[in-house]
């Protein structure tokens, strides 16, 4: 962690993440996305929620049923697959399409999007806890004074 811990940065860092990799997707699919452009604002939209889900969870570190804290490597991606798995039901044909368009992605079947989903998630989380902090310290960083004198 650089500086003062912060539920704010976790929120402005997973949303970044998350907007690079709507970018990114939209940069290996091109051709899909300039026909449909309302899906590249919903699956935009999908990983801006992850990110707010991912940065939102790294203050809940306690489970109570199992009487643990919740590392980070296991949150993000926990939370970003389950989340993936509601846009893979509802969304199977349009992603069956968008990776038979790309030659990379040909014959990929659908539930490797898990797979990704959960890699997204990582990389978020190790981001947001890296540079905003973990756990309910975060909540209390608008207490902390930054400048110092």
């Amino acid at each position: 962690m650089l500086h003062y811990p912060s539920l704010r940065s976790r929120t402005i860092i997973t949303s970044l993440y998350a907007l690079c990799v709507t970018g990114l997707t939209y940069i290996l699919f091109p051709a899909y996305f300039t026909a449909n452009p309302k899906f590249l604002l919903a699956g935009g939209l999908w990983f801006l929620t992850v990110g707010f889900m991912v940065a939102q969870a790294g203050v809940i570190t306690w489970l109570p049923l199992l009487n643990k804290r919740l590392k980070w490597y296991s949150r993000g991606p926990m939370i970003a697959a389950i989340m993936h798995v509601p846009l893979i039901l509802w969304a199977h044909n349009i992603l069956t399409d968008m990776l038979a368009s790309h030659t990379l992605t040909a014959g990929w079947p659908t539930g490797l999007l898990f797979i990704i989903g959960y890699l997204i998630g990582m990389g978020m989380d190790v981001l947001a806890t890296y540079y905003g902090g973990e756990g309910p310290v975060t909540l209390l960083a608008d207490q902390y004074k930054t400048d110092k004198k």
